[in-house]
């Protein structure tokens, strides 16, 4: 949390977006899949996706081709 407060937010505020921290774990794992860097499995393991089948709904626009 600590990296959250003295670099996320004062970053966001100075660029004058208007992003939440869950703005940024969307956009993470839609980059990764999108871009075709990484594996399905691996995204889902990163978000804490107990099943791929959900990181993939969430997901889904991105990953199609």
């Amino acid at each position: 949390m600590v990296i959250i407060g003295k670099g996320f937010y004062p970053v966001i505020r100075a660029l004058d977006l208007e992003w939440k921290t869950h703005d940024l774990r969307k956009f993470f794992g839609s980059w990764h899949l999108g871009m075709n860097r990484t594996d399905i499995m691996t995204v889902s393991k990163w978000m804490g996706h107990r099943d791929p089948k959900v990181t993939l709904g969430t997901y889904a626009e991105v990953t199609k081709n």
